[in-house]
């Protein structure tokens, strides 16, 4: 019997979605590396700086051709809070946690934007699916406290490991929210979101946009929100950042911003119409079996007793929501 083979198409589209994960897993052990030469801060400016530089080119004549209503910025603005800026969490996060805690609390995001879409949107999920959300999501909650249940082998104090977990838990959130407002934003009603957009005087945006020019529009809006707070934290009088370029800082700089921001998101937009929406979220499960064996040899991180226990926690409460979809 001839075995089934995957049409070539979707066999690459495949090999795209697993090249941006394992790009993406990591990042974190190269964000992790590098804040030892840059602050947080500074380091995504620099990234957002080198990532909008690119992309100048192709914005400045694809506005000239199709201009943006000015009457949609502040809906732009909000995007990029949303979906760039808000990425400072994890920068801040990982230089008190370590890279494995927080690739383990990524798996948040994809669960949030579930119950988000069910909440605000009325995406059907059974009560079987809450419950392994539930689970997965106490799971995640078990490894942001690990600090305090485990004894630590790091010299970061147990009160800043937990900070450091809980600014990875609101970019995760954050995120979600982001997904929410774009859906809204393009046209999809949720009477919910209405009265948020009422409240804080936003709209449905008045033109259709390229969703490649929205994107990275919104690394602009990152870029000039997080400016100001760079340039504090590296000059500030009262204990200022010191940024250090030295060759491994150029290089997690360059891996960020080329190879994270650009070549990443280039080949999970080419394949994600290719493939099914469950696909992709079966990749963003598989993102910590790549980032923790990376933090593992590049950091020497290991993995304690309570992380886990919550991996495994995680993993029950994925498996039953998963296997009981609608």
């Amino acid at each position: 019997m001839m075995k089934k083979q995957l049409p070539k198409k979707l066999l690459l589209a495949h090999l795209g979605l697993l090249a941006a994960t394992i790009i993406w897993a990591g990042a974190g052990p190269v964000i992790k590396l590098t804040l030892d030469f840059l602050p947080p801060f500074a380091f995504i400016v620099f990234r957002f700086a080198i990532v909008c530089t690119i992309f100048l080119p192709y914005v400045f004549f694809t506005l000239r051709s199709h201009p943006i209503d000015w009457k949609d910025l502040p809906n732009i603005f909000w995007l990029g809070v949303f979906g760039q800026a808000s990425i400072v969490f994890i920068f801040i996060g990982l230089k008190y946690t370590t890279a494995i805690d927080a690739a383990i609390m990524n798996l948040l995001s994809p669960i949030a934007i579930i119950l988000a879409g069910h909440y605000f949107y009325n995406e059907k999920i059974n009560n079987v699916q809450k419950t392994g959300y539930a689970i997965a999501t106490l799971g995640t909650l078990l490894i942001a406290i690990e600090p305090a249940l485990t004894p630590s082998n790091t010299t970061v104090p147990t009160h800043l490991r937990i900070f450091g977990n809980f600014m990875v838990v609101i970019y995760q959130l954050a995120w979600p929210a982001y997904i929410i407002l774009g859906k809204r934003m393009m046209g999809e009603q949720s009477s919910i979101v209405n009265k948020a957009f009422k409240y804080f005087h936003l709209h449905q945006m008045h033109k259709k946009y390229n969703s490649t020019l929205l994107t990275i529009l919104t690394f602009y809006v990152g870029l000039a929100v997080l400016t100001p707070f760079a340039l504090w934290e590296s000059f500030a009088l009262v204990n200022p950042q010191p940024i250090v370029l030295t060759f491994p800082s150029i290089l997690g700089l360059l891996y960020m911003a080329l190879i994270s921001s650009i070549v990443a998101y280039l080949l999970f937009d080419w394949s994600l119409p290719k493939v099914e929406a469950a696909d992709t979220a079966l990749y963003n499960y598989m993102s910590p079996l790549f980032s923790i064996p990376i933090a593992m040899v590049f950091l020497g991180e290991v993995l304690t007793s309570t992380v886990t226990i919550g991996m495994a926690v995680i993993g029950l409460g994925v498996l039953i929501a998963e296997k009981y979809k609608s």
